[in-house]
């Protein structure tokens, strides 16, 4: 995440963008998803242009990131790789500076009968840790003043490619099944509206106007107060209140971190001393683990 509007919106969000016809996809095992990874699209290229990066370039991988990229893809859930097999078109690491947008997950042609997509991830995730990618994206929400507070989130050091990876593919496969979209989807009733309009009482949280639900950045000495609402929803970090598609991946993400890797995750603010002013871990909030059955349910799905 990044601190720029512009990139906020390029960060994680899936664009519909008119392109080239997709060529076709040969099927394999989950091994071929390598072969996808390819110089990115000129369209891709110019929404990172387009979003305030001056000049977003092709990065090669070295054979340490090309490790990471093979562990990631091999973490995926079993759905997700048949979905990317029959879906992904190519998968693209582009040089940008720091904040100059994550990741972007790109319908190739939305008139296509055969949906292909294009995920391009900024190549400076495959040298950031978890905890560091997530202390930066959560830095966009806060405006810095004079409270002394600090907002800090540990989540260990294994790579923080697993993570967006996981996040981006969920994408695919939510537009590709139409999982979030779905009339009286699990993942929406009692939560959402619709698309980006959150259902009582979450409309009136703290939550409801954030930098991720394009709203004005949050003053650091209101922190507490923000965790502390954000603790009593079903919304496993604030990005996933940006609307319905973050809300799937940002679950599905961190579900499966959590069950399958024993991912850790702590919000931690300290006050002006330094102390610890409040702690929460949305790993272990009950509200969000009830979500987790029905990420099991979509993760057992053979429609894919």
């Amino acid at each position: 995440m990044t601190r720029g509007r512009g990139a906020l919106a390029l960060a994680s969000v899936c664009l519909a963008t008119v392109g080239a016809a997709a060529p076709a996809v040969a099927q394999g095992a989950p091994d071929a998803l390598r072969s996808r990874v390819a110089p990115p699209d000129e369209v891709v290229l110019q929404a990172y242009r387009d979003s305030g990066v001056a000049n977003p370039t092709l990065h090669s991988l070295t054979d340490d990131e090309w490790g990471k990229v093979d562990a990631a893809i091999g973490a995926l859930p079993e759905l997700h790789r048949r979905v990317l097999q029959q879906h992904l078109r190519r998968l693209s690491f582009v040089d940008v500076p720091p904040g100059g947008g994550n990741a972007l997950t790109r319908l190739v042609d939305p008139g296509a009968a055969n949906k292909q997509f294009d995920l391009a991830f900024r190549a400076g995730l495959l040298r950031e840790t978890l905890t560091e990618f997530l202390n930066g994206k959560e830095s966009g929400v806060f405006e810095p003043d004079r409270s002394g507070q600090t907002v800090a989130i540990e989540a260990g050091d294994s790579s923080a490619i697993a993570y967006v990876l996981l996040h981006e593919a969920t994408h695919v496969v939510d537009a590709t099944l139409e999982i979030s979209t779905a009339p009286n989807s699990r993942f929406q009733t009692g939560i959402w509206l619709d698309r980006t309009r959150l259902a009582p009482p979450y409309d009136r949280s703290m939550i409801q106007s954030t930098a991720f639900r394009r709203g004005p950045r949050t003053p650091l000495a209101k922190a507490q107060a923000l965790y502390q609402a954000l603790s009593r929803t079903p919304f496993v970090s604030l990005y996933a209140t940006a609307a319905t598609g973050e809300d799937l991946a940002e679950l599905v993400a961190w579900e499966q971190l959590a069950t399958r890797r024993h991912q850790s995750l702590a919000i931690i603010v300290k006050d002006a001393r330094g102390k610890i002013a409040y702690r929460y871990e949305p790993l272990k909030s009950s509200l969000v683990r009830s979500r987790f059955p029905a990420v099991e349910e979509l993760l057992a799905r053979r429609d894919g």
